[in-house]
């Protein structure tokens, strides 16, 4: 079960979820702070969902949040993040982010995934995602495009 993110009592749950994965991150590898998660969700609601669009999800109603994904909408692609909580890591929670992204941006989703996560790498190709560019750097860029052509990672 996935809802998008509308309290700030949701917003302090992907701010922890976050921290908690963290490392795990491409672009920001830092602890978030309150202030900070609040200013970014200002920012958030002010962009509109066409820009951005954030979920957390839980296993049922009434149950804690499991993760959050992202969905950042680009003019040609939508870039996906996500995280997952410990206890929720290797269950099959991230194949079906992976999946339910591709059905909710309707078009080509991209994500770059850190080489050293092979579980993020190994849920978005169940997911059908293949590599898009790996230049031996610490990351990955994947792709649910068609006309894309698959690597080795």
């Amino acid at each position: 079960m996935a809802w998008p993110i509308t309290t700030l009592g949701d917003v302090e749950c992907l701010r922890q979820i976050r921290n908690a994965c963290r490392l795990y991150m491409t672009n920001d590898t830092g602890i978030i702070t309150p202030q900070a998660q609040a200013y970014w969700y200002i920012e958030y609601r002010a962009s509109g969902p066409t820009t951005i669009q954030v979920w957390l999800l839980a296993h049922a109603a009434a149950q804690p949040p499991l993760g959050f994904f992202a969905l950042r909408h680009h003019p040609y692609h939508t870039v996906i993040t996500l995280g997952l909580i410990r206890d929720a890591r290797n269950r099959g929670y991230g194949t079906a982010i992976y999946t339910h992204a591709r059905e909710i941006a309707g078009r080509e989703v991209r994500a770059t995934i850190a080489r050293d996560n092979a579980r993020s790498i190994q849920a978005a190709k169940k997911a059908g995602y293949v590599v898009l560019y790996d230049d031996g750097g610490p990351t990955i860029e994947f792709t649910t495009a068609q006309w894309a052509v698959g690597g080795t990672a």
